[in-house]
């Protein structure tokens, strides 16, 4: 399955451009990339962001274009909170993950 993966693909990367397709990058707090190495042939790669003041329906679409079996990306860990300056909108921490 990773093979199928565009040649050059990067999690940071896939992350950056489907929150541009959904909506979502000038909500982009921070990214925060880590690889580590685990038993065998492969490499944890992860990102951890987080969106601020966005909506509910707004991570929904995200979330959906970013778990991704064509590219073997999953959401390993997620945390939403209410905004506490705008009422309505949340904060959302994910860690998201692939192998490399």
């Amino acid at each position: 399955v990773l093979a199928k993966r565009k040649k050059g693909f990067t999690l940071f990367s896939f992350l950056e451009g489907t929150a541009g397709d959904a909506g979502v990058k000038a909500y982009i707090k921070y990214m925060k990339p880590s690889i580590s190495t685990g038993p065998g042939p492969y490499q944890e790669s992860l990102v951890e962001m987080e969106l601020e003041e966005i909506t509910l329906n707004q991570l929904i679409g995200y979330l959906y274009r970013i778990e991704s079996p064509d590219n073997v990306v999953s959401i390993k860990r997620i945390s939403i909170k209410e905004n506490k300056k705008k009422p309505g909108y949340i904060d959302a921490i994910l860690q998201v993950l692939t192998f490399k």
